[in-house]
């Protein structure tokens, strides 16, 4: 009997399913708990020293991958929902003075096309004269 290696081993794709299957996939994602981010800003980035600073920022304790998926745009899978939900609530977040866009990703969300153009704020305001 054919393990379930050797049986995709012999498949292979057409030529019009190759371009489908070369999307950034969400089931990649889908492994852990994935948040999509985007850094707001015009400059290069060099994605190892983006992905020490938030590993080092972050400290997921069950850990993370992390992997660049166009311009600027990143998928970020956690290991366990706890730490991604400490790093979904304890922004915002940024790098380089540059603001850090991120949105849970959902098991049918498409990881280019989802728009980050929201972010929360705390502002707190003191002597406010009345």
């Amino acid at each position: 009997m054919d393990s379930v290696v050797d049986r995709y081993k012999k498949m292979a794709l057409q030529e019009e399913e190759e371009e489908a299957a070369s999307i950034p996939a969400v089931e990649e994602a889908a492994i852990g708990f994935p948040v999509i981010g985007q850094v707001l800003t015009d400059r290069k980035i060099r994605f190892s020293d983006l992905k020490e600073k938030m590993t080092s920022l972050w400290r997921p304790g069950k850990g993370m991958t992390m992997k660049e998926i166009c311009d600027k745009r990143y998928l970020f899978s956690f290991n366990h929902r706890f730490d991604m939900q400490c790093v979904l609530d304890g922004g915002p977040w940024q790098f380089e003075r540059s603001l850090i866009m991120l949105k849970e990703l959902m098991s049918d969300d498409i990881p280019h096309k989802i728009i980050l153009n929201e972010a929360e704020f705390w502002v707190q305001i003191h002597n406010e004269s009345g």
